[in-house]
C-alpha cells in the first residue's frame, strides 16, 4: 500500500505511533516532529493532543501540557490525560485545580464497566490515595491477567504498603517478561532501595534513566535524587 492510498486520519495515526515511540525512548525533538506532522493532518485527534501534553510535561512546560491536555479531553475524556493535567496543575502550584481534575478522574474511572484502569491505579499510589483498594484490585487482576503491567501495578501497591519483599517478587515477575519500559525499572529500583539492596537499586534506576530520562513528569527527578543518596561502593 502506498502512502497516497491512505486517508489523512490513517497517516496521522502512523505519525502518532512514531511520536509515541520516540517519546517513550526520550527523543523529544523527534517525537515533537512526528506529533506535529500528525496534527497538521488531523488537528482534532485527541490521541495526538494527549501525546503532545505528555511531551510538554516531559519538558516541564506545564502550561502547555495543561492546554494540550484540555484540548484532548474536550474531544474524548481519558483518565490518564486527566491525571497528567492534575500533575501539571500541581507543578504550577494550583492545588485547587489539581484536586478538581483528580475528582473528575475518580468519577470517570468509577463509572467504567471494564477492568481496573491501571494508569489511574498508579496515579493513586503515587499520591498515597486508596492504597489498600488498589492493592486488592491489583492482586485480583493478576489472577486472570498475568501480564507485565499487572505485576508492575501489584508490585508498586505492595511497596506502598511497606510489603517490600512481596513487592520485589511481583516486580521480578514483571521484569522477567523483558519489557524495556523506564517506569518498570524505576519501580524496581525504588523497591530495591527500600529493601536495602543498593546495588540493585543503582542498576535499575540507572537503566530507567538510560531508557528514557523523561519517562514521567516527576519520577526522573526522584530517581536522580535517590541515586545521589545511595552510599558509594554499595
Amino acid at each position: 500500500m502506498k502512502r497516497s492510498d491512505l486517508n489523512r486520519e490513517q497517516v496521522a495515526w502512523f505519525h502518532l505511533r512514531v511520536g509515541d515511540f520516540e517519546l517513550r525512548n526520550g527523543r523529544l525533538k523527534q517525537a515533537e516532529r512526528a506529533l506535529r506532522a500528525g496534527l497538521e493532518l488531523n488537528p482534532g485527534d485527541y490521541r495526538l493532543l494527549a501525546a503532545m501534553a505528555r511531551l510538554e510535561a516531559a519538558r516541564g512546560r506545564w502550561n502547555q501540557a495543561v492546554e494540550y491536555g484540555n484540548d484532548a479531553i474536550a474531544v474524548a475524556f481519558d483518565p490518564t490525560t486527566v491525571g497528567l493535567i492534575a500533575e501539571a496543575q500541581a507543578a504550577l502550584g494550583d492545588s485547587a485545580a489539581a484536586r478538581e481534575y483528580l475528582v473528575a478522574m475518580e468519577v470517570a474511572t468509577s463509572s467504567r464497566d471494564e477492568p481496573f484502569h491501571r494508569p489511574y491505579g498508579l496515579f493513586l499510589l503515587d499520591h498515597g490515595r486508596r492504597i489498600p483498594e488498589v492493592a486488592a484490585k491489583a492482586a485480583e487482576e493478576v489472577e486472570t491477567r498475568r501480564d507485565v503491567y499487572g505485576y508492575d501495578l501489584l508490585a508498586w501497591a505492595l511497596h506502598k504498603q511497606g510489603r517490600h519483599a512481596e513487592a520485589k517478587a511481583a516486580m521480578d515477575s514483571a521484569l522477567r517478561m523483558g519489557t524495556q519500559d523506564a517506569l518498570l525499572f524505576f519501580h524496581a529500583g525504588m523497591i530495591a532501595r527500600a529493601l536495602g539492596d543498593n546495588a540493585a537499586a543503582r542498576q535499575h534506576l540507572r537503566k530507567a534513566l538510560a531508557i528514557n530520562p523523561y519517562f514521567h513528569p516527576t519520577h526522573p527527578r526522584l530517581a536522580r535524587a535517590t541515586l545521589k543518596s545511595l552510599p558509594k561502593g554499595s
